[in-house]
């Protein structure tokens, strides 16, 4: 043995697996879409990020708290403006409270949901004027004025799905020209280390969905008629979803201080009463809450693209298990197991195919040996051999088998909300890294293992490298991957075992 038997392997395995950690788990920039040429006036005119408001009379400010099924919010007087949004959820038998939205500092005026700014001067202290509920809806009505213009703020919230529309009123005073912004932050949760804010939109009504991350949208970047317009992080999005009225004309994004993203949408000028009608999806990214809303922000969804159906099968059968097992981190040990049931055909092939493999090796050897002298008979022999046995290429198929499963799989379990804050033995948030690496350990003995049942050195090589390598990158994986990692593992080994013990294979 040389030290190149030990290199190149390890050096392999090792690029292999950071390079799929950067394509399948690392950030990605998506779509970013610039004006290099004004074509319109629309475009030559500047952002207009600032809000000016006037208080002319400091009160109180009023609370409207409204309750649905799927979470609470809170309104405020103050800028007629969401100020707290939560979203009720079911995990481990008790029920959750996620916020997205929380009550802004007094002097931090911008910081609402959802408050209009005007060019010159927008109020900031409105009245309710009017609550009603009907059996899907409740609405409040915020009066508010300024020296340029009254404006009426309708908010209508749905009980049963994650929607809100907002009907906007702007009546000129005089001869005044305004044009009215409306303002909303991106979903923040404190308990998220990494924030990872992006911003979702859909250009010209067309069918595809780009996001750029926080830090590389550029100052002038803007966007002209977007029929959707929002902002996420990992699992909740605020977006405008329809504009039916055409409110929006153009719309670009702030970063408040270091952290908070803003999404501005900017409505036409007008010297005359106008009224639009916008809708906001104000939810998790999940699929069904999504597609009751607008199907379009399905693709959102970390686990869309390539690899959705796979994703989406396999999310369906792990909330199948929840629903019975009331516990994500039995559901992904049910699932794993029965994915190792189904491949077990696969895994038999691989099986023999290491003893077929290892075979031709030890026959590619002897023929070498053979006709070490006579390079013309020594190739016409290996021709032969490979004709009658082939390259011994099956033990290769169980991984070809799992590589579409593992990608699904790590997708649901990365990224879906279903996994954050799901507890499972000593671990807290299936969502979040194993705290005490047991799992990434458990990955490299499991691995380590099923290298005893190689063939030869050269077998056992790259696979060892594999389990170190391997081992040492699923520590920043979620639990719930490395949970699945693991036990896959661990059932390797075990199924080996069986299968020499039953004499399946040699």
């Amino acid at each position: 043995m040389n030290i190149k038997d030990l290199f190149f392997p390890f050096l392999l395995t090792v690029s292999t697996v950071l390079l799929i950690n950067y394509f399948f788990f690392g950030k990605k920039d998506v779509g970013q879409y610039q004006f290099t040429a004004p074509q319109t006036a629309v475009e030559c005119v500047p952002l207009n990020r600032n809000l000016n408001f006037v208080d002319t009379k400091r009160v109180a400010s009023k609370i409207e708290t409204v309750e649905t099924s799927w979470g609470n919010l809170e309104f405020s007087t103050n800028g007629a403006a969401l100020t707290r949004l939560e979203f009720e959820r079911q995990m481990d038998h008790k029920t959750q409270f996620i916020s997205t939205i929380f009550p802004p500092d007094q002097d931090e005026k911008e910081d609402r949901a959802f408050v209009v700014g005007l060019n010159e001067q927008a109020p900031y202290v409105y009245r309710l004027s009017d609550r009603r509920e009907t059996d899907d809806t409740i609405e409040l009505e915020f009066e508010g004025s300024s020296d340029q213009a009254r404006i009426k703020k309708t908010f209508v919230i749905y009980k049963h799905i994650h929607q809100m529309d907002l009907k906007l009123s702007i009546d000129p005073k005089g001869d005044n020209v305004v044009q009215a912004r409306l303002f909303y932050p991106a979903p923040i949760m404190p308990a998220l280390k990494e924030q990872n804010q992006t911003a979702g939109d859909l250009i010209y009504g067309a069918d595809t969905f780009k996001k750029l991350y926080r830090d590389s949208i550029k100052p002038d970047t803007f966007w002209l008629n977007p029929s959707l317009f929002g902002t996420e992080n990992k699992y909740f999005m605020h977006s405008l979803v329809k504009d039916a009225d055409g409110f929006a004309q153009r719309a670009y994004y702030k970063i408040v201080g270091q952290k908070q993203l803003l999404a501005i949408v900017e409505g036409p000028a007008t010297n005359s009463e106008m009224e639009w009608t916008l809708s906001f999806y104000l939810g998790p990214k999940e699929g069904k809450a999504m597609s009751a809303v607008d199907q379009r922000l399905e693709k959102a969804l970390d686990y869309s693209g390539f690899w959705a159906p796979i994703s989406r099968l396999l999310l369906l059968i792990l909330n199948w298990l929840f629903d019975y097992l009331h516990n994500y981190g039995w559901a992904i040990v049910i699932l794993t197991l029965l994915i190792k049931l189904v491949l077990i055909p696969f895994s038999l092939r691989g099986e023999r195919g290491m003893k077929e493999r290892t075979e031709t090796q030890k026959k590619l050897q002897y023929i070498k040996q053979k006709y070490k002298h006579d390079s013309q008979a020594r190739t016409q022999a290996e021709m032969e051999h490979m004709k009658k046995h082939g390259l011994g290429l099956g033990s290769c198929l169980p991984m070809f088998a799992q590589v579409p499963i593992f990608f699904g799989l790590s997708r649901v379990l990365s990224s879906s909300i279903e996994m954050y804050g799901a507890s499972f033995l000593w671990m807290k948030d299936l969502s979040a890294p194993d705290p005490y690496y047991i799992l990434p350990v458990i990955v490299v003995i499991g691995m380590l293992g099923s290298t005893a049942t190689a063939g030869s050195t050269q077998q056992r090589l790259p696979m060892i490298a594999m389990g170190i390598g391997f081992g040492a990158v699923s520590a920043s994986f979620s639990a719930g991957l490395v949970l699945y990692l693991a036990l896959s593992g661990a059932l390797n080994v075990v199924q080996t075992r069986l299968f020499k013990l039953f004499r399946l294979v040699g």
